[in-house]
């Protein structure tokens, strides 16, 4: 492919988030900022069967129907079950506008969808979909996918930030600015909140900042406000995404090119040369393409035009634009795609990014060596016994796809990795149990012991009291009578006491290490 265009271009970002509160975070904190913010500005509540991406009931109908039951009542819950998710859209942003450090676009693209999906393991999920209006040159449309979905800039050189965006703005339906534009410019503004040493964290370009209104970045406990809901980011600067493009010849695109398009990777030059070596990326068609629908022997089949890729934090469609099949927004493959496939991106990354937090609040746990929160093993387990799916739908394509996805985001290693963690955690918890048992019943046993070294000598003391008390010695032995004897016996005593505590009194031990 070489100055060849992409007819149509679709992105939907998914930017993991991990909530947190003044106090302990549980549904009764979320459910009061739901209510505070959800009025309409510039958030409102939506059902999550109609979030309003298509005006199709059939649609909705064969979305709904396209998973397993467990799962329908996951994502579409009835306002009987169980709220496992909350869903907010604004509906003020219509457009954004655009320009590439790269100077390879500066235009608008239309926003078709803002929406917050809240769960109920302190994960959120902020979903934004555009759109290009224009067909999009290769270079043009690698580049949007390389930078349109950067947080902050990874890097600066020269004062200019690498492979970021110059400017974004969002817009309103008339294409009026919306918030503050983000320029990508102002390095002494980016880099504050990594320098702070008291609260080190990345940055947040304004442009998000905004977007997530009611949404405060972290800060100290101390800071925080009550009924204020606050984020950290989970992963990095490159918010993970799903792309949907569309060439009159998709055969003709080169390898190079699918690898940069698999991988959310600029483009180069000519597109016949690789970004990266023939050697590591030998296996890239079994391991990073889903092939079905795909026969690169027979390009005039436009049934077996339509290529999935997958690195993971990226999942790209690619399909014929002379497909009437492919272009179907209302039955077609691009239906699918803002869909039945945008659920299974959506369960896959809420599955990601709700294992990584789990994994750092053990790993804190373990490093406060306080008594363990029971709220945390009890949040994990409902995770696992109700969120965690390891096949979604009926549908072979659909489990296919999933899996695909699953596997190169590394979710079940991960689950591995913290259910490992959560052993560890457990273990630890009842060997401290453990040991404070045995320092209970060494403190008891040390009380015991000094209880019954002061038995013997009181027990001689009574029945030396008792045998003075005798009728026999009241009358025949009058010296006891004297003053002396009783002040002789007493320190006597008193001596025989301190030498039996002496010999009796238990050791004390040292903890072995």
């Amino acid at each position: 492919m070489g100055d060849e265009t992409f007819n149509r271009f679709h992105e939907i970002l998914f930017w993991p988030l991990e909530l947190s509160a003044k106090q302990s975070l549980d549904p009764g904190t979320v459910e009061e900022w739901i209510a505070l913010n959800s009025g309409g500005k510039p958030w409102r509540l939506i059902d999550p069967y109609d979030r309003g991406t298509t005006q199709s009931s059939e649609l909705r109908y064969a979305e709904f129907l396209y998973f397993h039951p467990f799962v329908r009542r996951f994502l579409y819950p009835s306002e009987t079950d169980a709220q496992h998710l909350r869903i907010l859209g604004r509906d003020d942003v219509r457009g954004v506008q655009v320009r590439l450090g790269s100077g390879s676009f500066d235009g608008n693209l239309r926003v078709n969808r803002v929406h917050l999906y809240l769960f109920q393991t302190h994960v959120a999920i902020l979903v934004v979909e555009v759109e290009s209006a224009e067909p999009l040159s290769r270079v043009a449309a690698m580049a949007l996918l390389e930078e349109f979905r950067k947080v902050y800039a990874p890097s600066w050189e020269k004062g200019k930030s690498v492979k970021c965006p110059e400017r974004v703005q969002w817009l309103d339906e008339g294409g009026k600015p919306l918030g503050p534009p983000s320029t990508f410019l102002e390095f002494d503004l980016q880099r504050k909140s990594v320098e702070i040493a008291s609260w080190r964290r990345p940055p947040v370009s304004p442009h998000w900042s905004w977007l997530l209104s009611g949404l405060s970045a972290s800060c100290p406990s101390e800071e925080r406000k009550k009924g204020c809901l606050y984020f950290d980011q989970i992963e990095d600067e490159r918010i993970p995404a799903m792309s949907f493009l569309t060439t009159a010849e998709p055969h003709q695109i080169s390898p190079g090119d699918l690898q940069r398009l698999c991988f959310y990777d600029e483009a180069t030059e000519k597109s016949s040369s690789s970004t990266y070596s023939p050697l590591f990326l030998k296996d890239f068609a079994e391991r990073h393409c889903y092939d079905r629908y795909w026969d690169d022997k027979n390009p005039d089949n436009l049934c077996m035009s339509t290529r999935y890729l997958c690195s993971g934090y990226g999942f790209t469609i690619l399909g014929c634009a002379n497909s009437d099949f492919v272009n179907n927004e209302d039955s077609g493959l691009l239906a699918f795609f803002r869909h039945h496939y945008f659920q299974l991106g959506l369960i896959a990354h809420f599955h990601r990014a709700s294992l990584l937090q789990f994994s750092r609040r053990f790993s804190e746990s373990v490093q406060r060596e306080t008594e363990r929160d029971e709220g945390l093993n009890r949040d994990f387990a409902r995770f696992v016994t109700g969120y965690w799916f390891n096949e979604v739908s009926n549908q072979m394509q659909g489990s296919e796809l999933f899996q695909f996805w699953t596997s190169h985001l590394g979710n079940q290693k991960l689950l591995e990795h913290v259910m490992s963690e959560k052993r560890l955690v457990v273990e630890l918890d009842e060997a401290n149990k453990v040991k404070e048992d045995g320092k209970r019943v060494k403190d008891l046993t040390q009380t015991l012991a000094i209880l019954t070294s002061m038995l013997v000598p009181l027990t001689l003391a009574a029945v030396v009291v008792a045998w003075a008390d005798m009728d026999f010695t009241r009358y025949h032995l009058n010296w006891l009578k004297e003053g002396w004897f009783w002040w002789v016996f007493g320190v006597g005593l008193a001596a025989l006491v301190v030498l039996w505590s002496a010999v009796t009194w238990p050791k004390e031990k040292k903890d072995e290490p």
